[in-house]
């Protein structure tokens, strides 16, 4: 993956604002989860659609991609 931004703590910086590809990750456990936003829906793994929402948010984080995750 080429350039991207640092992370941000969504109950910190809240979520995304400006369109684009981002990637987010979530703690739960021991596991790590890892879903994409590409500015109008939230992808899986290889860009399947997930309806991906969770109302706990800690340790939830973002970054910026500079071009669609793969």
């Amino acid at each position: 993956m080429s350039a991207v931004t640092q992370w941000f703590e969504i109950d910190v910086d809240g979520q995304p604002t400006r369109p684009g590809e981002y990637e987010c990750q979530y703690c739960e456990s021991d596991s790590i989860y890892t879903w994409f936003w590409n500015g109008s829906k939230w992808l899986y793994h290889f860009g399947a659609p997930t309806e991906f929402g969770n109302v706990r948010t800690e340790g939830e984080k973002w970054r910026g991609l500079a071009e669609e995750p793969k």
